[in-house]
């Protein structure tokens, strides 16, 4: 799974912040408030994708502000927003 695809699994029906809450804590699995490249790997495999930590790693550091290497709620919040919002330019997933 690349990161517009993990993106476009997380946007789908994204119209509050109750429902960006819900999504969050799916990947937030110890519930500390931050998605780690560890437990993103345990829910891309749950959901049967097979991505690397390395892989994972990435998808983070495309959102991570702060550069802690894990994402907080407020960059979870800004990458499904800004994600929802892009409209793809002549056919190109941007």
């Amino acid at each position: 799974m690349n990161f517009d695809q993990f993106v476009e699994l997380n946007t789908n029906g994204v119209e509050s912040e109750e429902v960006l809450k819900d999504a969050f804590s799916v990947y937030d699995r110890n519930g500390n408030g931050w998605i780690s490249a560890e437990e993103l790997q345990e829910v891309l495999k749950s959901l049967g994708d097979e991505c690397s930590m390395e892989e994972c790693r990435k998808m983070i550091s495309r959102v991570d502000n702060d550069g802690n290497g894990m994402i907080d709620f407020q960059e979870f919040k800004v990458m499904m927003v800004a994600a929802h919002s892009i409209q793809p330019l002549n056919g190109l997933n941007l």
